[in-house]
């Protein structure tokens, strides 16, 4: 009779989770070509372990739910699960009364729809919504504090009109809210700064500041520097990436993370 060790079980379980984390890898790099050239392998690596780690926390298991998973933490940012961007996703991921694949193709068919009804055919929409948020840090900020709120709700339906309807008043709200607030705490003396902080998390997800895709967000924040130093470094480097992305069309499109979606069961 056959006997398996608990550490030999924990060796083959170790082993099958490499060898999905090495597949992951290799198909993230396939899909965003930009990101992982910028990355770096282990940087990128470090994203994808993050995410298999996040997803066992939701008891996703199966290898197509797994990867599903990881596709969304590259098409939304890493913290989508709590975005209010994206206030469906939760519910569904928490649903315990339903199987986890069940779970996975609600999510799927909720992507398919944001992809249809947003982005658009190859994401052509997110790609002309990088270059309005390029040329809207072009421009002089206007807005004043009595008007800030209500402005960049403006501002933010100019730089992405499906997007902003899609989501709706309340969850843009919500966008700017957060923005102003990390702005404020970190003492950012201008309000194009404040500005620029609603408009990266509104297209690089509510939690890029400490997202491992948006490394040079962090690198720029955390110094010890003054906050107007701290703050110009930070409009220099968002409008330094935003460049890159677009001149690395359409492979700019895949390194904001929107790449097809499939439900796969291999």
């Amino acid at each position: 009779m056959l006997i398996i060790r608990a550490e030999q079980l924990a060796a083959f379980q170790q082993a099958a989770a490499t060898a999905l984390e090495n597949q992951l890898l290799t198909h993230i790099q396939m899909v965003t070509p930009v990101l992982s050239a910028t990355l770096g392998e282990l940087q990128l690596r470090f994203a994808v372990q993050q995410a298999m780690t996040n997803a066992a926390q939701y008891e996703l298991t199966e290898r197509s739910a797994i990867r599903l998973f990881v596709e969304l933490r590259f098409l939304f940012g890493s913290a989508f699960e709590s975005d209010p961007q994206y206030s469906w996703v939760m519910p569904i991921l928490r649903d315990a009364e339903m199987p986890q694949m069940v779970r996975a193709q609600q999510l799927y068919e909720k992507i398919i729809e944001y992809q249809t009804q947003v982005l658009g055919d190859g994401g052509v929409n997110a790609q002309v919504a990088l270059r309005h948020f390029m040329l809207f840090m072009q421009q002089p900020f206007l807005l004043s504090m009595r008007d800030f709120g209500p402005g960049m709700l403006h501002i933010l339906a100019d730089i992405f009109p499906l997007k902003a309807a899609y989501l709706g008043e309340e969850a843009l709200q919500g966008v700017v809210r957060a923005g102003y607030a990390q702005a404020k705490a970190r003492g950012f003396p201008t309000l194009r700064s404040y500005g620029v902080f609603v408009g990266l998390m509104f297209v690089c997800g509510m939690g890029c500041i400490a997202d491992p895709l948006y490394p040079w967000i962090s690198h720029a924040l955390n110094s010890a520097e003054t906050p107007d130093v701290i703050a110009e470094r930070f409009n220099k480097q968002t409008l330094l990436w935003l460049e890159k992305m677009l001149a690395a069309a359409p492979e700019g499109i895949a390194a904001v993370g929107i790449t097809p979606i499939k439900i796969n069961t291999d």
